[in-house]
């Protein structure tokens, strides 16, 4: 699925998600984050992963 043209995550919806996910399940993960918020947490971990090749090189 092509990304979408306008933003639909902000630092505030991430941050609420998270913390929702703290108070209910005493931790939050990526994955969880993602979930709860409906898009797909693999270019986040794709991205980390890439750039922690590239500074190894």
């Amino acid at each position: 699925m092509p990304r979408p043209r306008q933003n639909i995550l902000s630092a505030r919806k991430i941050a609420r998600a998270a913390l929702t996910m703290t108070e209910r399940e005493q931790d939050f993960t990526i994955p969880g984050i993602a979930k709860a918020l409906g898009v797909n947490p693999h270019p986040f971990t794709t991205t980390s992963q890439e750039g922690a090749r590239r500074s190894s090189r």
